[in-house]
């Protein structure tokens, strides 16, 4: 798998992964073919954004949009977005783009820390909880933090340093 730059195809893809079961993400609804189409153009495309998205593509087939998004170049960090194509997920596509993303952020970027954040109503709960447990890294639980389905869940904070991969 490699990183590739993201398409306007790409993010539409992306958008149809994601809503198939929005629990695991900060927005609580559903994103539309407009809403994603000026998400490319006002944050993809724009290099003075404080975002930046890429593809990981394996044999010209998105695999995952990874992201490290609300960089703050002088404290030399951002947090994590990744979207998992779903017929993908337990094949250690979630974990090689994190890996991906993570070597991307600290080696070529010059980011020192990468945060993120998973809600305990997440599917994907089980694949952070592994990450976390095997890098031995920084976390915490932020009580009831994301409302779906009728009910507030926790969500665990967790921060890499870029030592934690050597």
């Amino acid at each position: 798998m490699r990183l590739t730059d993201l398409t306007l195809e790409d993010c539409n893809l992306a958008r149809e992964w994601r809503n198939k079961d929005i629990s695991a993400y900060r927005t609580p609804y559903f994103l539309t073919g407009f809403m994603q189409d000026n998400f490319y153009h006002e944050v993809v495309s724009d290099r003075n954004s404080k975002h930046r998205y890429m593809a990981v593509d394996y044999h010209d087939t998105l695999m995952a949009m990874i992201g490290l998004c609300n960089i703050e170049w002088e404290n030399k960090n951002a947090e994590i977005s990744i979207v998992v194509n779903p017929k993908k997920r337990r094949t250690g596509t979630g974990r090689e783009s994190l890996l991906l993303l993570l070597n991307w952020g600290f080696n070529e970027l010059g980011l020192e820390n990468i945060y993120g954040e998973y809600y305990q109503s997440s599917p994907n709960r089980l694949f952070w909880i592994n990450i976390i447990k095997e890098y031995g890294i920084y976390n915490t639980v932020l009580p009831m933090r994301k409302f779906h389905d009728g009910k507030l869940y926790d969500s665990i904070y967790f921060n890499f340093n870029k030592g934690d991969l050597k």
